[in-house]
């Protein structure tokens, strides 16, 4: 069993100084089950690489350290550390990350879904999430996290910027496109 840490939500809905997770089932591929719950993530920046936002979100956290429960048949699920939060459970509001900042983290990647028609995959995910580290504000932040992630694409994709390798493979998915 996992344990107990603040879990975090963000939505481009102000839902007010607190949040109560509520018996309702997101929006979700079909593959995932109809369990009621909020999505959330083990920082902000995850969150923001899980989700194309597009405009600013409100950051919520979990009122109190929770368990949160490990998501099933969801396919980006590790990479984001996504957890859901059973209904029942309240999260405090804890800021605001103006647009700006957000697309700054998902232009890149919406770029490439407009314009290949392609679905995400986990580098993708990565790259996301490494973008979101690198422009959401300090308080925001969590280090130790950050530098695992930096790590990891670092392993992964060499010493490439997140946004340059995005636009690097948005041009030759669509030139490899044009040559078939």
């Amino acid at each position: 069993m996992s344990k107990k840490r603040y879990l975090y939500h963000c939505s481009m809905t102000d839902h007010g100084s607190s949040l109560l997770a509520r018996k309702i089932t997101p929006s979700r591929s079909k593959h995932e089950p109809v369990t009621p719950r909020l999505c959330a993530a083990t920082s902000v920046p995850n969150c923001i690489g899980a989700r194309l936002f597009n405009a600013g979100v409100f950051v919520y956290r979990t009122a109190r350290p929770v368990r949160g429960v490990t998501p099933v048949n969801v396919w980006d699920s590790e990479v984001v550390q996504e957890r859901w939060i059973l209904p029942g459970n309240t999260l405090d509001r804890i800021g605001f990350i103006p647009v700006d900042v957000i697309r700054l983290c998902t232009d890149p990647i919406r770029r490439y879904h407009t314009l290949t028609r392609k679905p995400c995959n986990h580098l993708l995910r990565l790259a996301g999430i490494v973008l979101a580290y690198h422009n959401v504000p300090a308080e925001f932040n969590d280090v130790v996290l950050r530098d695992r992630y930096q790590q990891l694409w670092t392993q992964t994709v060499a010493d490439v910027c997140p946004a340059t390798f995005i636009h690097q493979l948005t041009d030759l998915t669509i030139k490899r496109a044009s040559n078939d």
